[in-house]
This record gives structure tokens, C-alpha cells and sequence, in this order.
């Protein structure tokens, strides 16, 4: 049964861009946090990680907000670099750090993988990635969460994803294959397959930005390869249960809003779409995407 609200989060972002400001194991249950573990203090700052995943290594960067002190439980967001990219730029280019000391939460960058070339990580999303021999990147993510989860207090109601061009197509399949974990994703820039399956338990809040002219993510798709954005949102929507078309709205900086509310499970669906707009995380997505996450914890 689909239940109708008003957006939380729309007035906070249309202030925010007329500002003009500048990123096979099942987690542990919500009630695990009130059993009693305690959890130590951690310092702030970064910490560079490491787990192994079918018996490779597989990296990431944590940054812990200051303050933190264990008795709190801190919502988590997981940023993925782009191709070529990996956590310490991923960290300067999203400002998600930053954000992260300014409202108190956890941040996680995970590190991509190619072991044909180490020096270009990237995340391998594409239908039947696994079979062809690449690294379980979605697994890789759930034994991340659970590691963070066993030695942090973290809300497990407000794990969030967010990723930049490649990553942002790692975002779009946790998403798929995580729902019901994971409470809000935001994919910037990215290049999404056709064919991709995706079949969610339950209604996943996505909040998507892409540029009209991103020559390296194609808006309007690429052959029979990458599906065109406007068709990959519509889907998104559809996934949710949300109403059949969305409210149109022009906003400033040359973006054009549209909102399909009315979704299951209290879901939004949200893209922007920048006029002009290339291949690059905009100076105001870390904000518009954080602004959106804290509207939407998991339900339960």
C-alpha cells in the first residue's frame, strides 16, 4: 500500500543550491545495539584498513568524526571512487570528510580492484563480472559493513551509499542486491548496463545528479551497452512503487528537479539534471545528497 507524504527534505535543498554551496552474510539486527556491547573510543582522523574477501586482501579508508566516544550510534555512508580513482582522492574531491566532522557520522571509502593493473582500481559492475573472474565487489561491501559494525556503534538503520562515475554504477547495484540494508543512495555521474538485473526486497530512496553533457557517462546511454539515464531513473522509480510521472521543477545553477513521491515504503526518487552539466561531482552534492540521507533511516 503506497503511502503519500510530503518530501522532508525539499525546502533544505532548494535553500542549498540558491546558497550556491559547494559528495553472503547478513548484517547484524537493529536490537544488537541494545544488548549491551560496549564500544571503545576511537580518536578522530583516518584509518587505512584491510579485509580479505575469498582470499584476497581489499582495502579501505575510515574516517572517524571527532568525538566520538562509542556510547552514540553514528549513522555510516560508503563513498566509491571512480575508475581510476581510490580513497584519498575520493575523500579531497567529495569534501565527504568534512561533512562527516560537521554532522557526526562514519565514512568509509572503499578501494576498487584490478588485479590486471593495480594502479587502475576500479569497481566491476557489469552483468556477469563475477563468472568472468573479477572480485565480489557486493560481497567485498556486506564483510565491509559487518567489520565496521562488529568494532563501531553504528545506527544500522542509516547506512547510506553514495559514488562517483564508476562508483556510482557499484552504488546502483548494492542498491539492487543490498535493500533492506542499506537506507539511501546517491550515485553521482554514473555509466549504468543494460540487461542489469535488479530486484530489490524493498524500496531503496535514490538521489541521483547528472550532467547533460557528460561525455564519459553518456546521458542519452551508449548503443546497446550503457542504459540512458532518463530510462535507468524511471526505473528506479518504478522499482519503488512510486507515482507513474514526476514533479518537474526548475531550480537554480541550471538544474531541472524531478521528484516521483508517493512510494512505497516511504521512498522518494529524486534526479537532477544539470544543463550543460559534464562529467564531475558538483560542488554541491555532497550537501544536497546528506541533506537527503537524514530524511530517509531505514524503516523498523
Amino acid at each position: 500500500m503506497r503511502r503519500h507524504h510530503t518530501p522532508l527534505f525539499g525546502l533544505a535543498l532548494l535553500a542549498i543550491v540558491i546558497a550556491g554551496l559547494i559528495l553472503p552474510a547478513q548484517p547484524r539486527s537493529a536490537s544488537a545495539q541494545d544488548d549491551g556491547t560496549t564500544y571503545p573510543a576511537v580518536e578522530t582522523g583516518d584509518y587505512r584498513g584491510r579485509i580479505e574477501i575469498c582470499g584476497a586482501g581489499r582495502f579501505y579508508l575510515l574516517h572517524v568524526p571527532p568525538g566520538y566516544d562509542g556510547t552514540e550510534p553514528l549513522p555510516l555512508v560508503l563513498s566509491y571512487h571512480g575508475f581510476t580513482g581510490d580513497p584519498v582522492s575520493n575523500a579531497t574531491g567529495t569534501g565527504w570528510s568534512e561533512k562527516a566532522d560537521q554532522e557526526k557520522f562514519f565514512v568509509v571509502y572503499p578501494a576498487g580492484q584490478n588485479p590486471q593493473d593495480p594502479s587502475q582500481l576500479g569497481w566491476f559492475t557489469q552483468p556477469g563480472a563475477v563468472e568472468q573472474g573479477w572480485l565480489d565487489d557486493v560481497r567485498f561491501t556486506q564483510d565491509l559493513i559487518l567489520a565496521l559494525i562488529s568494532g563501531l556503534n553504528i545506527d544500522v538503520h542509516r547506512i547510506y551509499l553514495t559514488g562517483f562515475s564508476n562508483g556510482a554504477g557499484m552504488v546502483h547495484r548494492l542498491a539492487c542486491d543490498l535493500s533492506g540494508v542499506i537506507a539511501a543512495a546517491g550515485p553521482i555521474s554514473g555509466p549504468y548496463f543494460q540487461g542489469d538485473p535488479c530486484d530489490i526486497a524493498v524500496p531503496v530512496p535514490i538521489f541521483s545528479i547528472h550532467g547533460t553533457y557528460d561525455r564519459n557517462a553518456p546521458f542519452d546511454g551508449y548503443y546497446d551497452v550503457l542504459e540512458p539515464v532518463q530510462e535507468w531513473i524511471k526505473e528506479w522509480a518504478e522499482r519503488d512503487g512510486c507515482e507513474a510521472e514526476p514533479t518537474v521543477m526548475r531550480l537554480p545553477q541550471n538544474i531541472t528537479q524531478q521528484h516521483w513521491a508517493a512510494c512505497e515504503g516511504n521512498s522518494e526518487v529524486v534526479m537532477w539534471l544539470v544543463e550543460y552539466g559534464q562529467h564531475s561531482w558538483p560542488r554541491y552534492a555532497t550537501d544536497v545528497l546528506w541533506t537527503f540521507f537524514e530524511a530517509h533511516p531505514l524503516p523498523g
